[in-house]
């Protein structure tokens, strides 16, 4: 189990307690809530596969957790389209730059 804390339609960072090895393949399982409501009022859980291609706060926090960057291989189109759009519509982050 772990926590997604960035997202893209090219991959996500996620918080987990365990490190994997970058070049790593990686399965996924993951909700956004506010992407894609299913008819039973639920959020839809989407499924991924990737590769790890960052592993961050290795020497910071050797117990963990760690950051790791997974980069998606195998992520439907329409599923990527839909993140793309779900991105564009939040407000910007509090700590992101406004230009």
């Amino acid at each position: 189990d772990g926590h997604v804390i960035n997202l893209s339609e090219a991959g996500l960072v996620v918080e987990i307690d365990e490190v994997l090895p970058v070049g790593q393949p990686f399965a996924i399982e993951f909700t956004i809530a506010g992407l894609v409501q299913s008819h039973r009022g639920q959020w839809s859980t989407f499924q991924a596969t990737g590769e790890v291609v960052r592993a961050d706060h290795l020497d910071d926090f050797p117990a963990g957790p760690y950051d790791l960057a997974i980069r998606f291989e195998h992520l439907p189109t329409i599923i990527q389209a839909q993140i793309a759009r779900f991105i564009m519509t939040m407000p910007p982050s509090p700590s992101a730059p406004i230009q």
